[in-house]
């Protein structure tokens, strides 16, 4: 079983290959479509970033989970400040990779 189109995803390489542990060494027979296909979406869902096959792609959702777990907690500790220093701590977590993908004002892509 492998994807045919890219995917980016920690779990899966660049010719498709999945890293699952029922798809390599706990296979049965017994397994059947559903099952299989269940545990590709939870494992697109939560991928297992502690054996990636993309290590780049394991890099990037660690760190957009970070952020989104400061954001919520940021969320519920600043209920008393203004609105200009809540989105001041979200800016921290913009990628840097994203932030060269823009031009400049002005310029056209």
């Amino acid at each position: 079983v492998r994807f045919l189109t890219p995917c980016y995803h920690p779990n899966v390489d660049t010719q498709g290959n999945i890293c699952l542990d029922i798809l390599k060494d706990k296979w049965s027979a017994l397994y059947d479509v559903r099952t299989i296909l269940l545990s590709i979406q939870s494992l697109l869902a939560e991928p297992n970033i502690e054996s990636p096959l993309n290590t780049h792609a394991a890099e990037r959702w660690a760190w957009r989970r970070s952020c989104r777990k400061s954001s919520r907690a940021e969320r519920k500790s600043t209920h008393s400040r203004s609105s200009s220093r809540r989105s001041s701590g979200l800016a921290a977590c913009r990628s840097p990779a994203s932030s060269a993908l823009r031009s400049p004002a002005g310029q056209g892509r």
